[in-house]
């Protein structure tokens, strides 16, 4: 089966019994082909949603996800030694829970952990804010800024962060004094009118590529460019973040 007929047969699951087995087939030659990777993850993701209706190929289909670098989607007491280990890799460290990271999380987060800047673009799906939590909880750096796009988003990160009140500061207003050790969540005009903001270590923008916006509020791509400036010139280690884009 080639890749169109593979998604015609996902688009009618009733009939994944009947082709169970050339399916899998299908899909572990795709494995061994790496001009053919996004494919593979794909047509694995796929299988994985109607996981159900696979009874005859459940260990294949282990197998498949492994390859395919889908480690929160193992089933982690079928794994054998050599997987738990990479299992235990694709875990972040410090963080309360059983989250565990996928091929590319697990590939950007070890570049950050290594002090590289990383600028990333990816599909929504992809898992970006969970590294900044990890990040967050390997309490590397003193002082962290997030700088979200709304107010909105603002209250949203502070609820998600809270988990980690009991190590930093969670600063998200003006009038908030910092401490020692702060995660700051805020928009980009906050972090252009925020007095005596400490060294910041490491610093995180969402949907990044506003900086460069040419349509809409101008006056908001103007407050982004100064506070990436503002961030930068601390010398702190960056992350940026956005969705699938053409080009910086």
């Amino acid at each position: 089966m080639n890749y169109q007929e593979l998604l015609d047969i996902f688009a009618q699951p009733s009939q994944i019994e009947q082709y169970e087995f050339e399916i899998i087939k299908s899909i572990a030659v795709y494995s061994s082909q790496p001009n053919k990777s996004t494919m593979f993850r794909d047509l694995v993701l796929r299988v994985l949603e109607h996981r159900a209706r696979f009874t005859k190929t459940s260990d294949i289909i282990e197998s498949l996800t492994r390859n395919a670098g889908l480690f929160p989607y193992l089933n982690q007491e079928k794994l054998d030694f050599k997987d738990s280990i990479a299992y235990e890799f694709h875990r972040p460290l410090n963080m309360e829970g059983t989250y565990v990271f996928h091929e590319k999380q697990n590939e950007i987060y070890h570049r950050l952990l290594s002090g590289e800047s990383i600028i990333l673009s990816a599909p929504t799906s992809f898992g970006k804010s969970l590294i900044i939590d990890a990040m967050i909880a390997t309490e590397k750096f003193d002082n962290i800024m997030v700088v979200v796009p709304t107010l909105a988003l603002i209250d949203e990160t502070r609820r998600r962060l809270s988990k980690f009140s009991d190590r930093y500061k969670i600063i998200t207003q003006l009038s908030q004094v910092s401490i020692k050790r702060n995660v700051f969540v805020f928009t980009q005009e906050r972090v252009n009118a925020y007095d005596d903001l400490p060294n910041i270590d490491f610093f995180v923008i969402d949907e990044f590529y506003k900086i460069n916006s040419l349509e809409g509020d101008n006056s908001r791509t103007v407050a982004l460019n100064l506070a990436f400036q503002k961030l930068h010139e601390m010398g702190g280690q960056f992350y940026l973040l956005g969705p699938c884009i053409e080009k910086i």
